[in-house]
């Protein structure tokens, strides 16, 4: 006979089961993590920076619009001691929300 806690018990194994035990990273592999994902922010940046012609750590072509358009002085996002410049304010939000990811995505284009 089925109790209403051993419903409970059956139910809880059961998602455990289906969703699997989901255990957080220990602290040392999240911070290998994030040191690999900014390496690889920076790198992308620094290629950004090359593209358009002057490497001063300014990205002056608007990474939204995929370096097509120039970014302005008013519309600037700082990330890992690179200046990044926007052509417009809906462009640099678009970037605020996943920063690393969104740096990461940036196809620069070929010469």
């Amino acid at each position: 006979m089925l109790t209403r806690s051993n419903c409970c018990v059956a139910a809880i194994a059961v998602m455990v089961a289906v969703t699997g035990c989901r255990k957080e990273p220990p602290a040392k592999e999240r911070a290998k993590s994030d040191a690999e994902t900014q390496s690889r922010v920076v790198a992308k940046l620094a290629k950004a920076d090359e593209y358009d012609g002057t490497i001063d750590h300014i990205v002056s072509k608007c990474p939204n619009c995929a370096l097509h358009m120039d970014g302005t002085h008013e519309h600037v996002l700082q990330v890992s001691g690179y200046t990044l410049r926007f052509c417009a304010e809906h462009c640099k939000k678009e970037y605020e929300k996943d920063t690393a990811n969104a740096i990461l995505a940036l196809k620069i284009p070929e010469d």
